[in-house]
């Protein structure tokens, strides 16, 4: 295939009518065969389509070309899975090797997580959505480990994060091993707001009342880092309707000593009101 030939096209009018010339030209380049090692490591047509989008032989899609069978392969379970490229020209054949070390095929053995965390462990497995048994690939589990932070996030563990870890370890057949995943999840403080104050930069024009009824954060909930956020953009709207269209808000968590008790200092600028 010529996975590299470029054409360009001229289209000029033709005088005194209504049409125009299309004239394509097209430069071969060399012809180009894409080849595995060892065969049958990966999928050759899988690598010819990723060059054949690209219309392209250069280096830095060679190296996207190396990235995506690694990723595919490692989500296959060889979770080692290393891939390279060589080029060789000659006689007019470009010749693009790829070489792939599959490695042992990977599965998932534990979740080495605690029983003293503060989600039930049922809930933390249907998150993190692995099973013994299963293909290992870092990139979901990865994906679980988000969900269940983010489900900390909404119960106000604010400062909540993992530090995984994962441990090697071996499998009853051949050509394979297992993971252990040990998450070192730190739960933090599970912070809740104790107040909502507003310092404001002049006397406010909007009432207070009617800028407290379209923030979610309030006394007693949970602190919440989105939550605060989507205030701050209730806010701001809140403002701009009313003709405060360059108004400007602050928020700005005060954390209590043992970081549970969360005060919320929100600066309010108004300015002018068009």
């Amino acid at each position: 295939d010529y996975f590299a030939a470029p054409a360009t096209h001229t289209f000029p009018a033709v005088e005194n009518s209504n049409n125009v010339d299309v004239t394509v030209f097209v430069e071969a380049g060399p012809k180009v065969r894409v080849l595995v090692q060892p065969p049958g490591a990966a999928s050759v047509s899988d690598v010819s389509r990723l060059i054949r989008t690209e219309g392209s032989v250069d280096q830095d899609l060679l190296d996207d070309t190396n990235e995506a069978l690694r990723r595919k392969l490692r989500q296959e379970g060889y979770w080692k899975a290393n891939v390279s490229h060589r080029v060789d020209d000659q006689d007019g054949l470009r010749e693009i090797t790829f070489t792939v070390d599959r490695g042992l095929k990977y599965r998932f053995a534990a979740n080495d997580s605690p029983n003293t965390l503060q989600l039930p462990r049922p809930i933390l497995d249907k998150l993190a959505a692995v099973h013994v048994g299963e293909l290992f690939d870092q990139g979901r589990v990865e994906a679980g480990l988000v969900r269940i932070l983010l489900d900390y996030n909404r119960l106000g563990y604010y400062a909540a994060e993992f530090k995984p870890a994962y441990e090697e370890t071996s499998a009853r057949n051949a050509g394979e091993a297992a993971v252990i995943i040990h998450p070192n999840l730190v739960e933090g403080p599970r912070g809740h707001i104790k107040e909502v104050r507003f310092v404001f930069a002049a006397g406010p024009r909007v009432p207070e009342g009617d800028v407290r009824a379209v923030m979610q954060s309030r006394p007693g909930q949970p602190f919440v880092y989105a939550t605060v956020k989507a205030d701050q953009d209730a806010l701001l709207d809140l403002y701009a309707n009313r003709g405060f269209r360059t108004a400007s808000v602050g928020i700005a968590p005060e954390e209590g000593v043992d970081g549970q008790a969360i005060v919320l200092v929100l600066s309010v600028n108004e300015g002018p009101q068009i």
